[in-house]
């Protein structure tokens, strides 16, 4: 399949990956940014596309793996924040605290 093909192959897909993007995402503007890393990737993958498999669900498969790896990441960066957050706040206290007085 040459490449414009496979690009107008893919573009008729579009409409149900949007609304696939949307229920994972819940924000219209998360499931566009979605849908166009989905289409991005496919595009760049597209020579390693068994003819013989089923487009669509390729593509399915490519924004659910696309949509992990996204929501993995913002976990690590939140879990990052939280730390720093944590150090900072322990040295407020640290710093902040009255001495004793005997």
């Amino acid at each position: 399949m040459k490449q414009y093909e496979f690009t107008n192959n893919i573009k008729l897909h579009a409409g149900a990956l949007r609304s696939h993007a949307l229920k994972f995402t819940n924000d219209i503007d998360d499931a566009n940014d979605l849908l166009q890393d989905t289409l991005v990737k496919a595009t760049r993958f597209a020579a390693k596309f068994d003819q013989r498999a089923n487009i669509k669900g390729w593509l399915f498969i490519i924004m659910r793996n696309t949509f992990i790896s996204r929501y993995r990441k913002q976990q690590r960066e939140r879990e990052r924040v939280l730390q720093v957050e944590e150090i900072s706040s322990a040295t407020l206290y640290k710093r902040n605290r009255k001495p004793r007085q005997k």
